[in-house]
């Protein structure tokens, strides 16, 4: 526990949360991010290093690092949608410094790197449900294609080095405190449209499947993963339960007693039709399993941004 743990992105939505769950167990922590530490970590801001550095710069990473035993790798700069307006930048900003700082990663003191890569979107459309390690890798999406190719050559040059690497690759991440300017994380973006009396807006039928899992049960697979020393290197991060848009929409309108005004717009050519994941690897290995249900996850962010608009 002497040893430092690197989280790169830490002050970001998973990454805040994860700091808090590594403090708590009682690991040396320094945070890595371009943004100061949010107000969910300001209780514990005495209990980590702060260092502030942008992840598009793969010689101040590799600077950051030099003398940490872990890192979990949690930065991005771009979501979904905004990857496939700018592919181009997509690669420059989020592949390239990777590969800067892997290929010299036998320079520093680092012997594991953990990535959170994306379940959601690496696999494409499924030949199967759930879908397994094992399915095709297919993305439809520029920000999976780039996620999977960090994945590639994170298993080459840490293979190479000597670096022990684990994946994760995690489905669709919700919770308590996910930004809603972004477009991403609809289950907070649909509370504030719906609270707000605002129209939510649907891609296609709202038909899509997808597989919602807590920001809890991530961390909580973050921490669990520390303690595997197998050789398995890719696991997946879901709940196994597949729900739709319109069942999401259905579930906030009866928690907050109201009805929603749904738009819909032309479907995107780059949303999957259905993405469920099967963790049954990951929870043989760890002993790892989801333990919030989206009914009640959707509560927990409704109770969430209803405190915090009081507190406002």
């Amino acid at each position: 526990m002497n040893s430092t743990i690197a989280v790169l992105g830490g002050t970001g939505f998973i990454g805040s949360a994860l700091t808090r769950a590594l403090v708590a167990a009682g690991f040396k922590v320094r945070v890595l991010a371009r943004t100061s530490p949010s107000a969910s970590l300001a209780s514990i801001r005495d209990r980590f290093e702060f260092v502030k550095v942008d992840a598009s710069s793969g010689e101040n990473v590799l600077d950051c690092i030099n003398d940490c035993s872990i890192i979990f790798d949690l930065a991005n700069s771009t979501y979904p949608s905004s990857s496939m307006s700018s592919p181009i930048d997509d690669i420059r900003n989020n592949l390239l410094p990777r590969i800067y700082w892997l290929s010299r990663i036998h320079k520093t003191s680092v012997k594991r790197i953990v990535y959170l890569s994306s379940g959601g979107t690496v696999y494409g459309e499924p030949n199967y449900l759930p879908i397994d390690e094992m399915h095709p890798t297919q993305p439809i999406v520029a920000y999976g294609a780039t996620k999977l190719a960090i994945e590639n050559y994170i298993q080459i040059l840490c293979g190479e080095q000597r670096v022990q690497s684990t994946i994760l690759r995690p489905s669709n991440v919700y919770g308590e405190g996910q930004q809603t300017e972004r477009q991403q994380g609809i289950v907070g973006i649909f509370i504030d449209r719906a609270k707000r009396s605002i129209p939510i807006s649907v891609f296609g039928s709202g038909q899509n499947i997808r597989d919602y899992i807590h920001l809890d049960d991530v961390v909580s697979a973050c921490i669990q993963i520390l303690k595997y020393k197998g050789k398995e290197v890719i696991f997946n991060v879901g709940t196994g339960v597949g729900h739709s848009i319109l069942d999401l929409i259905e579930m906030v309108q009866h928690e907050l007693e109201q009805e929603i005004l749904v738009l819909h717009e032309l479907e995107r050519n780059f949303d999957v039709s259905e993405n469920i994941l099967d963790s049954s690897l990951l929870t043989n290995a760890t002993g790892w399993k989801p333990l919030v249900q989206l009914s009640d996850g959707v509560k927990r962010c409704i109770i969430q941004q209803a405190e915090n608009i009081s507190s406002s």
